[in-house]
Order: structure tokens, then sequence, then C-alpha cells
């Protein structure tokens, strides 16, 4: 199957990224860089998932997804972190071409679903973070509350 590469977070991030990818996806290996490297890495080796792990919106490298985007081309891109901070700058996101948000509060069924979803080319959104971006699409005449 290929490849996941997972960009930056804690330790404990990656270590339950790379456990529950390996145990749930058949011969797929899980390489772990430092956002100083991604882009290198993914001109070296092809992957067959990305996922950056970013905990704080705060802390989100627009111009690392981009490169990361016009270097990987269509590999699927997932964004884990605090999603419902993100609400703001999830447009913009999904149009530099994050396939995926995950919350790292979601259930392990969660991390599955939206792991495969995103592998196969879908796209995922976290249902709290969905939930709030098409509540600030709707025209506040249509919001009810």
């Amino acid at each position: 199957m290929g490849e996941v590469l997972i960009i930056d977070g804690s330790t404990i991030a990656q270590n339950t990224l790379r456990a529950l990818v390996t145990r749930h996806f058949a011969k797929v290996s899980v390489r772990v860089v430092d956002s100083r490297f991604a882009v290198e890495s993914l001109i070296l080796h092809h992957a067959s998932l990305v996922i950056y792990v970013n905990v704080d919106v705060k802390d989100i490298n627009m111009e690392l997804i981009s490169d990361i985007r016009f270097v990987s081309g269509r590999t699927p891109l997932l964004l884990y972190g605090r999603l419902l901070q993100m609400e703001d700058v999830a447009l913009d996101l999904l149009k530099l071409g994050i396939n995926g948000f995950l919350s790292i509060d979601a259930s392990a069924d969660e991390h599955f679903v939206a792991i495969d979803a995103v592998m196969r080319g879908d796209t995922y959104m976290d249902s709290r973070l969905k939930a709030h971006v098409v509540t600030a699409l709707l025209p506040r005449s249509h919001r009810t509350g």
C-alpha cells in the first residue's frame, strides 16, 4: 500500500498515529519527519498519505502546506490537531488541498474512519468542525439560536 509520512507533532501523537496505521492497514510503513525536512523527504520518497500533526491553529504553517501540496501532487493530506480552533481557517486549508481534518480528541474508530477515507482519496472532516464551518458559511439570517 505504501508509506505514511507523519510531519511534526508530539511523540505521543506520533506514536498514536503510527500504532493506528500499522495495526489497521496492511503493508504500510510509517516515517516521521520534522517539518523542516518534509518537502525534501517527499521529493526523495513517495508517500501514500501525509499526516501533518498540528496541535494548535496558531502554529499551522500555510506555506508548508502549500509546498507539500506542490511537491506531493495528489497525495492525500490529513491535518491532525485541535480542530475546533480551526473553524476560521478550515476553508483556506481546503483550498490549499487538505483532504481531511481529524481531531486529536476523536475516538479510535473515528481515527480509523478518517485515515481510511483520506487514503482512499475522499475528503473527511470531523463532524464537530463540519458543523462549525457550515454555520460560519450561512448568512446570519439563516442561523438558529
